[in-house]
């Protein structure tokens, strides 16, 4: 059994998605490449669901939330602000706080309580893409989104912008999110590899 280490993502859409590598151009030209972001290989994304997989299912998995996104519309977001948080390296990492909406904190329960019998957390560094490059917080993070499942209030919508504080803002506020993505997950949980996608209708 081969696992490897995914994300369900929402994308946004490619306005938003040029606006957040623009910013994280201006965190690399200060901070440097920790996280680069770009539009093939580290894509700006919304986490809804993380975890380990066989390999085997992810065809299965495919199905199972081709079923539940037959529920959803093409979704509109609302940026509420830019926050500077501290992650346990004690660094400080710039992100875009989503505004959580009734039916994207639904989207994220159905697809936890969808994918949960595919779901492990007893990760290794070699489930990720380029395992070379992982750093070890990489799977503490991952260890701990298995909490969402029980308590659906750890839920918090965002776009990770890159390391460093940024005092820029967005151009926008305001945004579109019509599909939705599975990526193997890489260094920093970044969406490195895609492996399917579903639009909604």
């Amino acid at each position: 059994m081969t696992k490897i280490a995914i994300d369900v993502v929402l994308l946004p859409s490619a306005e938003m998605t040029n606006n957040a590598i623009s910013m994280n151009k201006t965190l690399v030209n200060q901070f440097g490449e920790k996280l680069k972001l770009d539009e093939t290989g580290c894509l700006p994304h919304i986490s809804l669901a993380m975890g380990c997989v066989d390999k085997t299912k992810l065809c299965e998995i495919k199905k199972a939330m081709k079923h539940v996104a037959k529920a959803f519309s093409p979704f509109d977001l609302t940026i509420e602000k830019l926050n500077v948080k501290i992650i346990p390296t004690g660094e400080k990492v710039s992100e875009l706080v989503i505004k959580n909406t009734k039916n994207l904190q639904q989207l994220h329960e159905l697809i936890m309580k969808a994918l949960w019998v595919y779901f492990s957390y007893d990760v290794e560094i070699g489930m990720l893409f380029e395992p070379a490059n992982v750093k070890e917080i990489t799977l503490h993070w991952i260890k701990n989104y298995g909490k969402h499942y029980e308590n659906q209030s750890l839920f918090y919508p965002h776009i990770t912008l890159g390391f460093g504080e940024l005092n820029q803002r967005p151009s926008k506020t305001r945004f579109g999110a019509s599909e939705l993505a599975v990526f193997q997950l890489g260094n920093y949980c970044t969406c490195k590899k895609k492996l399917f996608s579903i639009n909604f209708q």
